[in-house]
């Protein structure tokens, strides 16, 4: 179970579970009848399902525990899992490593202009997937 996309008052899921029909259908009922869940869609083809939720009546976390208990998922090995990567991701060292290698990237993404369009295009891309992750990694300072 990996959780795609999580915004407030809404996340979405993806399992190989929510491909079978019936336990999708188990898990959309039991997510309704809680108080506070405004709609969930479940798409069978790609198996994730897509809960809006009153962030003010419930919280994600109890949404996301009764949907682990439904697909039969060890919900505590999840949240284990999420919080060790938030970690190492977010860390003191790992944000460093960010910051210098996109400054590597930014001049050798200078440099190589002069040389190769390719190779600078690459260069570009990987500047950009480090900005993705510096962003990432100071979300709570850059979008308060």
């Amino acid at each position: 179970m990996t959780t795609t996309a999580e915004t407030n008052g809404r996340f979405r899921v993806r399992d190989e579970a929510l491909k079978i029909e019936e336990k999708a259908a188990a898990a959309k009922e039991s997510l309704l009848k809680t108080k506070g869940v405004v709609e969930v869609a479940v798409n069978k083809r790609v198996g994730s399902i897509l809960v809006l939720f009153d962030k003010t009546k419930v919280k994600a976390e109890q949404l996301f525990t009764k949907l682990g208990e439904c697909l039969g998922i060890n919900v505590a090995r999840v949240k284990k899992g999420l919080s060790c990567f938030n970690r190492t991701i977010t860390g003191r060292k790992a944000r460093r490593i960010v910051k210098f290698s996109m400054i590597g990237a930014g001049v050798t993404t200078l440099t190589l202009l002069a040389y190769s369009e390719d190779k600078h295009a690459i260069a570009g891309m990987v500047w950009v997937s480090l900005m993705v992750a510096h962003l990432y990694q100071n979300k709570r300072t850059l979008f308060k």
